[in-house]
């Protein structure tokens, strides 16, 4: 399964714009991997790096953070994949 990365970078938007005081240069990512449980330096390659993927450990993490904030975690999976694996099975 992909991480959908527009739907992660709006929830770091989202997290932005509920900080009270946000820093400068964190842009939200500090308090957006704080809320997940992550390294802020790994949700920041994730984000910033195409060929970054996500693995189970910040799937599972991201999906308990939807689970306990009443999100949709099918949302944050992309649709690339689900495309293709209905191509494949025909």
């Amino acid at each position: 399964m992909d991480l959908n990365k527009d739907r992660l970078w709006k929830l770091l938007d989202a997290t932005r714009e509920s900080t009270e005081h946000p820093r400068k240069n964190s842009e939200g990512y500090r308090e957006l991997a704080r809320k997940l449980g992550v390294p802020a330096s790994n949700l920041h390659r994730l984000l910033n790096k195409s060929e970054s993927k996500a693995g189970l450990v910040f799937m599972g993490k991201l999906r308990e953070y939807c689970k306990d904030n009443e999100l949709d975690f099918e949302e944050f999976i992309s649709e690339k994949e689900a495309t293709a694996a209905a191509v494949g099975e025909e």
